[in-house]
């Protein structure tokens, strides 16, 4: 049977409606897609918005903390098996890693002038700590221990500490209360120990420790470490030299030959990062004198080895310093980088005759 004009005309108004709705529904999808990637976005957007603020956040927060005189616990039992998975341990190892990634493959030319307030008076403390070495002057023709003068250095230091810190580093209204008590212990334990006439890596890590706890209290942010590491633990690291030398220091702990150095690790550490990714000088480049002496300026772990060199003699530099002998043989300085950072936490972080001294605070946890 044929189909009537009206019948024609419904069906044609059926296809018509269901073409329509079927343009509606892509339609809706459309906008439920439209507006779900809008969604989308916006989350996204939300989300950096919270990672940049967390960036800043780390970079400036001022941490909250209460703060009192850090304090030694002695070798308790259990001491070592609890640093070692302490926040302490944590907090000092991921503030070398932190320090390390922003000076990789820089000169010490490089790095610019700080404008941070707390960092640039830096400039006076180290004046203020040259004025109590030049008040302290060692005497020549003295037994060691029968020079008193270091224990009168330090005497002078701890007298003078609140007056120092007051004047330079911490003078601004925005330091926060009490700050001076925590970081007291870590900074007079930095320039060795007045009663047994020495200096190491124990003492070199409490000035890392008093740093770490500036950082944590918002005098400085993350953007200064740079600055931080080739400039004013660097200069901290010549002040030492002067007083092991004329105080004449014994090495506290010391390793003796299976050592990095004597006296001092954390200079080699930062020296090392420095040199990743570098075309002209090699790990071996360490052994010529020529690659020291042109570029010993820029880099501080050429200096070191410079330094070691020069205070070193009657033998050769595989028999005195056989550790940094063996290092030239890595396959480039970013396996150095890492790798000096693990002997660290070896040779000094879990080592027992060195955080039995260690000092905790409100900063710095055990647990």
């Amino acid at each position: 049977m044929e189909k009537n004009e009206e019948d024609k005309k419904d069906e044609e108004s059926n296809i018509e409606i269901g073409n329509n709705k079927e343009i509606d529904e892509k339609k809706d999808n459309k906008d439920n897609n439209d507006n779900t990637k809008t969604e989308n976005n916006n989350i996204s957007k939300k989300e950096n918005s919270e990672k940049d603020q967390e960036g800043n956040k780390e970079k400036s927060q001022k941490f909250e903390y209460n703060y009192c005189i850090a304090e030694k616990i002695g070798n308790k039992p259990g001491l070592m098996d609890k640093f070692n998975v302490s926040p302490a341990y944590k907090n000092i190892v991921d503030f070398l890693y932190s320090i390390q990634a922003t000076i990789k493959g820089k000169k010490r030319s490089e790095i610019k002038r700080t404008t941070n307030e707390c960092l640039l008076e830096f400039d006076n403390l180290y004046s203020k700590l040259e004025e109590i070495y030049k008040n302290n002057p060692p005497k020549e023709g003295e037994a060691r221990y029968e020079d008193q003068v270091f224990k009168r250095y330090h005497a002078d230091l701890e007298k003078d500490y609140e007056i120092i810190m007051n004047s330079t580093i911490l003078k601004s209204d925005k330091t926060p209360k009490n700050l001076i008590l925590e970081i007291k212990s870590y900074f007079l334990d930095s320039f060795g120990n007045p009663y047994r006439l020495d200096y190491g890596t124990g003492h070199e890590l409490n000035y890392l420790c008093f740093l770490y706890i500036l950082y944590k209290a918002g005098m400085y942010t993350s953007d200064d470490f740079p600055y931080l590491a080739l400039n004013i633990f660097y200069r901290y690291i010549l002040f030492m030299r002067k007083l092991q030398n004329n105080y004449i220091l014994e090495p506290a702990g010391a390793r003796g030959v299976w050592g990095l150095d004597e006296y001092q690790f954390i200079p080699f550490i930062f020296g090392a990062s420095q040199l990743v990714d570098n075309k002209e000088i090699t790990p071996k480049g360490i052994l010529d004198d020529t690659v020291l002496e042109l570029f010993k300026d820029e880099y501080i772990y050429l200096e070191c080895v410079d330094y070691i060199k020069t205070v070193k003699s009657g033998a050769s530099f595989a028999e005195y310093a056989p550790i940094l002998q063996s290092i030239t043989n890595a396959k480039n300085w970013e396996k150095i980088s890492k790798g000096l950072v693990k002997m660290y936490e070896d040779d000094v972080l879990k080592k027992v005759v060195i955080i039995q001294h260690f000092y905790f605070g409100s900063v710095l946890l055990l647990e």
